[in-house]
């Protein structure tokens, strides 16, 4: 577990400052704007050195981003974690769907936002983040990719620098054994054919192209999530930005039907639960304007209940024992 408060001044990795920082503007968040730097070289003990040297909490924008200087970024981002214990928040456009698979397959604990959402960022930037091993994805769908080794993204981007895949294993602390091993495991995961090459060049733009035009397996229409703190984290995470559209209980079942504007309409069906309503929403939930059925905000309490907060000071409280979110078939 690792946990963020942002007391200080945040600081904002991007090479387009313009848009992001006037969008922060508008919703009162002034981050300290810095650019990336170019990469070493050859890696040293802190990586690629893309990382400017900061104190605060740190935002790093992936937006115009090449595949390999996302690897880079998150190899750096990987071994200032260890030093640190920071939790960042990593901003990646909707579309940039192989920027996407790298950061899921990174070894980085992370809150990965969408780049077009400023109000979301400035929400998280004022909240203390507590999560697991594994990013929490907000306000995008996790991509389907095959899991990778951890020892893949640094690998990956060494492969890009080195002249040979024995070079590039050096900089990882892999012997070049294991390093085959990796890519011949990674390779079999996206789906790429069974070859050894030697030079790194055929490497790198075998899996890039496998990363950027491998498509999605298709989304399950269910996911039952664990009652632990990550489980708990991803209902938290998923449910911020959704309209409550309907609530209905049967005996102790309760079934939550929810609008996503990106991930469309859902259902969180709660077994053994209790919602408790202090303001007396439920009675006319159905008659709220739509922004006052949108959750601003959820806090995982520390008995493991699920503080759901609305723009007016609202709020629900849910305790359940078993979750999972069924997803409509839109017709």
């Amino acid at each position: 577990m690792g946990q963020t408060a942002f007391h200080q001044r945040p600081a904002l990795i991007t090479v387009q400052p313009t848009a992001a920082v006037q969008a922060l503007q508008r919703h009162d968040a002034r981050p300290l704007v810095l650019p990336p730097q170019s990469p070493c070289s050859a890696p040293t003990t802190h990586g690629w050195e893309m990382l400017p040297a900061t104190t605060g909490p740190l935002i790093v924008d992936f937006t115009g981003q090449s595949i390999i200087h996302t690897a880079m970024l998150l190899t750096d981002l990987h071994l200032r974690q260890r030093r640190q214990q920071q939790i960042p928040i990593l901003l990646v456009p909707e579309a940039a769907l192989a920027q996407q698979r790298v950061i899921a397959a990174a070894d980085v604990r992370a809150v990965v936002l969408p780049t077009d959402q400023p109000a979301m960022l400035a929400r998280w930037l004022h909240a203390p983040v507590v999560i697991g091993a594994e990013p929490v994805w907000v306000g995008l769908t996790p991509p389907a990719a095959p899991a990778q080794s951890p020892h893949f993204v640094p690998l990956f981007a060494a492969l890009s620098r080195a002249a040979n895949v024995a070079q590039a294993a050096a900089w990882c602390t892999l012997s070049a054994r294991r390093a085959y091993d990796v890519l011949a495991e990674s390779a079999r995961r996206l789906a790429l054919p069974a070859v050894r090459w030697r030079m790194p060049g055929h490497w790198v733009g075998a899996l890039c192209r496998a990363l950027v035009q491998r498509p999605d397996p298709p989304t399950p229409t269910s996911l039952e999530v664990s009652m632990d703190f990550r489980g708990f984290d991803v209902i938290a995470a998923t449910l911020c930005g959704c309209v409550i559209e309907q609530i209905h209980r049967s005996g102790r079942t309760l079934r939550i039907v929810l609008h996503e504007p990106r991930q469309g309409r859902m259902t969180l069906v709660c077994t053994d639960a209790t919602l408790d309503d202090a303001h007396g929403m439920l009675a006319t939930i159905a008659q709220r304007p739509e922004a006052a059925r949108t959750i601003d905000w959820v806090d995982v309490l520390p008995d493991f209940a699920l503080q759901i907060c609305f723009p007016d000071q609202t709020d629900l409280t849910l305790r359940t024992s078993h979750t999972v979110f069924e997803r409509c078939q839109e017709r």
